[in-house]
């Protein structure tokens, strides 16, 4: 998460831009995301993923698509 908020910071955001927050035995990543999002009033949710295959990609495929479906006017990125 450190090395993420550091390359949006050196890509032109302040500090001040960039949140992050890690949550632990969440039993719906996509609604926790969403609510995080809503509540802090953010423009944009960035979401990573890493190269996995199986259970664990189709998870994250699901949790990308419940978060693109209620992102409502927020934008949304999927980096890799």
């Amino acid at each position: 998460m450190k090395k993420a908020k550091d390359m949006l910071i050196q890509a032109g955001l302040s500090e001040s831009q960039v949140n992050t927050k890690v949550v632990d035995g969440s039993r719906s990543a996509a609604k926790d995301i969403l609510e995080e999002a809503e509540s802090s009033k953010c423009g944009t949710i960035v979401l990573g993923r890493r190269g996995q295959s199986g259970v664990k990609e189709f998870s994250m495929v699901s949790v990308a698509t419940k978060v693109l479906e209620g992102a409502g006017s927020m934008t949304v990125c999927i980096v890799q």
